[in-house]
């Protein structure tokens, strides 16, 4: 089995006793990261299961020894994954105020291409933790118990204005900040006008198909060998704020469905807890991946 090591960075905004509660409490836990959640100390026990955890394991496929614990600095843990014997570490240092995260997942299994990215999973996890630490708040979590489909369909709340919201999906800053290229992102607001987030020869949006300010904006989308399919991010009045939907229609295999239900959950994550925390957010930033399915 090839496996590969998985490596996230996030900035949290409070101080180390806080974030490592956050790890540790499984109140905490339930409320960012895991379905169910069960941490015990003395028994060295870090375990959690359910169906926002990758295979959707349960509870008796749950058992994660803690292998090191240093009080508000590490938290290392072992992880039967995908079939390999893994380890995660956690690293908290304090940092002008605040409290950097390193994630580092070891001998991870490589992604196969109808399975979602550990890496995606992991900067979303940890992007919700730090919205759940700073702000009381969390977004979506990948619904593994959900069988793959032809279209995907996501969507959330967000307690912002709707022009607020658009912004961020069509303003090139605002783009830049949570999933585009930075000096490489390219948008013409308008319709037929090219959009391209600056990903190289990996693909992405090409061209724009739809724009209604503070309604929809809507794309083709072309990725790798894949046929050509429609990304469309829709806005109406929602319970607080912006209900934003976002559609991917046009998968010929329902494998696609897994790498793009883990990637898309992360960036309209992202959108939403960028909107809502304002200037002084910043993206979880990855520096080894999993991003490459192996051939």
């Amino acid at each position: 089995m090839k496996t590969t090591r998985i490596e996230v960075n996030v900035g949290v905004e409070a101080p180390p006793e806080r974030v490592y509660d956050a790890l540790l409490n499984p109140d905490a836990l339930r409320a960012w990261f895991a379905e169910s959640a069960d941490v015990s100390i003395a028994e060295l026990r870090y375990d959690f299961w359910g169906r926002y955890t990758p295979e959707d394991p349960d509870r008796s496929h749950s058992r994660h020894p803690i292998v090191q614990l240093e009080p508000r600095q590490v938290l290392v843990f072992e992880w039967k994954l995908r079939g390999a014997d893994t380890r995660v570490t956690l690293s908290l240092a304090e940092e002008e105020g605040g409290t950097q995260i390193r994630l580092e997942h070891d001998d991870a299994p490589a992604r196969n291409v109808e399975e979602g990215s550990l890496a995606d999973w992991w900067g979303l996890s940890l992007e919700n933790g730090k919205a759940w630490v700073e702000r009381g708040r969390t977004g979506l979590r990948v619904d593994f118990a959900i069988p793959p489909e032809l279209e995907l369909r996501l969507e959330l709340d967000i307690d912002a204005p709707r022009r607020e919201v658009f912004r961020a999906l069509t303003d090139r800053e605002q783009l830049e900040r949570w999933i585009g290229e930075p000096g490489k992102m390219v948008i013409e607001p308008h319709v037929g006008g090219r959009i391209d987030f600056g990903w190289g020869d990996d693909g992405g949006p090409v061209r724009i198909l739809s724009f209604e300010p503070d309604r929809e904006v809507s794309y083709a989308w072309t990725y790798a060998a894949e046929p050509e399919t429609v990304v469309t991010w829709s806005l109406t009045e929602g319970k607080r704020g912006t209900r934003l939907t976002l559609v991917h229609q046009g998968f010929v295999d329902a494998i696609l469905d897994r790498p793009y239900r883990t990637g898309w959950t992360k960036f309209l994550n992202r959108v939403k807890h960028m909107v809502e925390a304002g200037p002084s957010w910043r993206a979880a930033r990855t520096t080894a991946h999993d991003y490459e399915p192996v051939r």
